[in-house]
């Protein structure tokens, strides 16, 4: 049996995940899959430990190498436990502490054993309601088409179970003489609405392929709707700024490797709680 704590096909059948090979945030910023201060946004809600899954439509568009990379901006504290596709039992939840667990399941479809599906799903989202985090990866173009799937008649997971999603990420894949194009095309953040029975999610950051350029939403309304969703008491921008600038002057150093990475985002939430 293969240990909740170590990656399961996490690129495929058959893979084996690497920490020496794994793009880091970094790499996709340098790269343009997106720019330091969508990372600085997205890396907020992980270090926040919100619920998050990575989509798009097509094969090889970069949704596990997204998730990875996000990931690795989880606060020291926060462990890891792998999903096993249709072998999981969930039996690692007697061994993790809710407050401090990352979910991570490879992808949410039918198409292959490896994958999670069925009631498998929904015990899944019944352990985020506990307070475990979900990250995952899934074929979808949209929000609407995360939720559509989550609720299929052989999964079935409810309105009240899907509100502890905080983030959709929908990546854009293309075509250009000099390769495959990826790009973070939109960030949907769920609104925290209580009040109402529907699932409403606002764009709060997107790809402009005009210019090829990303654009955050700091409008009053925006910034706004980001304090109420990440219960933040304090100056928004300000943090959005600090791990921004974080961001670049790592970049600006030199630092790429995923394990770096991680040993820099330690350093600074030490800085933080000083």
């Amino acid at each position: 049996m293969v240990s909740f704590r170590q990656p399961f096909a996490w690129s495929g059948p058959g893979t084996r995940w690497d920490e020496e090979s794994a793009l880091s945030i970094l790499h996709l910023i340098e790269n343009h899959t997106l720019d330091a201060a969508t990372a600085a946004l997205l890396w907020l809600f992980v270090e926040r430990k919100a619920s998050l899954i990575v989509a798009a439509p097509p094969r090889l568009a970069g949704k596990t190498t997204m998730l990875t990379a996000l990931i690795g901006l989880r606060r020291p504290d926060v462990q890891l436990a792998y999903t096993r596709g249709q072998q999981e039992d969930f039996s690692f939840l007697r061994e993790m502490e809710p407050s401090k667990t990352y979910i991570l399941c490879n992808e949410i479809s039918p198409h292959l054993p490896t994958y999670l599906w069925g009631e498998r799903v929904l015990t899944l989202f019944q352990s985020v309601a506990r307070g475990y985090s979900l990250g995952s990866t899934m074929h979808a173009d949209s929000p609407q088409e995360v939720v559509d799937d989550l609720r299929h008649a052989e999964v079935a997971v409810p309105p009240e179970l899907l509100r502890h999603l905080a983030l959709v990420v929908n990546l854009e894949t293309g075509y250009t003489r000099s390769g495959i194009l990826r790009r973070v095309r939109e960030v949907w953040m769920q609104e925290a609405d209580t009040q109402s029975n529907s699932l409403s999610f606002r764009a709060i950051a997107q790809w402009e392929p005009g210019n090829d350029s990303f654009v955050v939403d700091t409008s009053p309304s925006g910034v706004e709707a980001l304090r109420n969703r990440l219960g933040l008491q304090g100056d928004l921008e300000a943090e959005l700024r600090r791990h921004q600038q974080a961001l670049e002057a790592w970049l600006k150093e030199g630092v790429r490797g995923y394990g770096d990475v991680r040993k820099r985002v330690a350093a600074f939430m030490r800085g933080s709680s000083a």
